[in-house]
C-alpha cells in the first residue's frame, strides 16, 4: 500500500438512529428518506423467496457524512421562497384550487 493510501481519511458514517435524533425525527422516516438514496450502505440481506413465499431480510442502513450532506440540503431548499406565503413545495392548497381569492 502507497502512503497516500495510507493517509486516505475515512468519511464517517451515521447509524438511522444518530441522524433521527439530530433532526428530531423518527427512525421509520430518516430510514424512508434514505434507503433508495445512492451511496448509502445496505448491510444485510435482501427478499428471497421460501417455500412460495417472499420472506423480507432487515437492513442496517449506515449513511455516509457527504450522503446526509446532500439530503439535507435538498430538503432545505424545498422551503417555500420568502414573501410569498401561498408557495408550497408539496401538495400546495394553490395547486388543487383551495385556496381563498
Amino acid at each position: 500500500m502507497s502512503e497516500s493510501e495510507n493517509n486516505t481519511p475515512i468519511e464517517p458514517h451515521f447509524t438511522v438512529n444518530d441522524i433521527a435524533k439530530w433532526l428530531k425525527l423518527s427512525d421509520d422516516t430518516v430510514r424512508r428518506m434514505f434507503i433508495n438514496e445512492p451511496g448509502v450502505l445496505k448491510i444485510g440481506g435482501g427478499t428471497r423467496l421460501v417455500k412460495r413465499k417472499y420472506v423480507h431480510s432487515h437492513f442496517t442502513l449506515r449513511i455516509p457524512e457527504s450522503v446526509f450532506l446532500r439530503v439535507q440540503d435538498r430538503l432545505m431548499n424545498k422551503r417555500r421562497p420568502e414573501g410569498d406565503p401561498d408557495v408550497l413545495f408539496r401538495g400546495s392548497a394553490r395547486r388543487r384550487g383551495l385556496h381563498a381569492s
